[in-house]
């Protein structure tokens, strides 16, 4: 297939189907699961504030849109089960990344804590779940390892090592890649030619995406990412559009029909140039400067706000341009 590009009425048409999925086909599976560990918070004398109810909930649209997209791939809508799936690891990935960052601890040593509150219950709730499933199927069990390992080695970004580009472009690769990997098993069909590498390059352009949004608290916060150890927007521009150029190339090599590809990838793209978004307003910020200077704006001045009418409208530009 020669190279695609969606045009406006697809990217459209894709977007508000994807709205859908979000906001309206998760609202079962997120009360489901809500409801769940509700019961089991009970049992256990805890019990879930409002504010963690509303993080669970923000929590599980990462997991409703990498399933939507995936099930568009293979032209079958994921099941009920895998759905429920999903939105479980909604909840449990956001979770575990919050109390490993806050505690400095591993995975094991997450594993070994016998901390008790509503935090390390969940997360010791739904990893039992997690144990059955690593059961029934290889390729979940081998990209849960993969993601949990690429997590252990991202605690390095919070300790005082200096860590240099490469290894920091190596962690971004490695955590973005295997999480969406590991993400992309919720659904059942095998991997098939081509799609890991795709999946892979994915999440690493998403994991690139996410840095250049939190760019601001990750500085303050001593964080290191590509993103904050470079804080020259014009490269990160130049890498995020590398790779996003890689995709393309890859992307309709994948063994699934011309039309799954072309809505998964029309999909993908409205996700994918909100990270362009957020590294051109930087870079505009950043002017002729070697560096963008974070400590000369407030929080206010370096929030992208996607929901803003000027970038839903860059949105649907860049996603049939990009």
């Amino acid at each position: 297939m020669k190279r695609f590009s969606p045009n406006w009425i697809q990217v459209f048409i894709r977007g508000l189907v994807l709205h859908g999925a979000i906001f309206k086909g998760n609202e079962k599976y997120v009360s489901t699961v809500v409801d769940d560990l509700e019961n089991h918070l009970a049992s256990l004398g805890l019990g879930l504030d409002e504010s963690l109810k509303k993080r669970i909930t923000k929590y599980t649209v990462g997991s409703a849109i990498c399933s939507h997209i995936h099930g568009l791939v293979r032209q079958e809508s994921p099941t009920d089960e895998e759905l429920l799936r999903g939105a479980y690891m909604g909840v449990y990935t956001p979770i575990v990344d919050d109390i490993m960052d806050a505690t400095g601890q591993s995975f094991t040593e997450l594993q070994a804590s016998e901390k008790v509150d509503a935090e390390h219950a969940i997360f010791r709730y739904i990893l039992s779940k997690m144990d059955a499933w690593r059961k029934e199927r290889e390729e979940y069990n081998r990209f849960f390892i993969t993601a949990h390992d690429a997590q252990d080695w991202s605690m390095k970004q919070v300790g005082e090592e200096r860590l240099s580009k490469e290894e920091l472009e190596k962690i971004t690769l490695e955590k973005g890649g295997t999480s969406n990997l590991w993400w992309r098993t919720i659904l059942e069909h095998p991997l098939r030619e081509g799609e890991e590498e795709v999946v892979y390059l994915i999440g690493a352009i998403l994991q690139l995406s996410n840095d250049s949004f939190d760019v601001r608290k990750d500085y303050l916060n001593g964080h290191q990412t590509l993103v904050t150890q470079s804080m020259d927007f014009h490269e990160i521009e130049n890498r995020y559009l590398a790779m996003t150029s890689r995709l393309k190339e890859l992307y309709f090599q994948m063994d699934y029909s011309d039309k799954g590809l072309k809505q998964s990838f029309t999909t993908w793209s409205i996700i994918i140039v909100q990270g362009l978004i957020a590294i051109r307003k930087y870079k505009k910020l950043q002017g002729k400067a070697p560096k963008l200077e974070v400590e000369k704006y407030d929080r206010k001045t370096l929030i992208t706000d996607m929901q803003s009418i000027p970038n839903m409208i860059r949105n649907g530009y860049y996603s049939n341009k990009w």
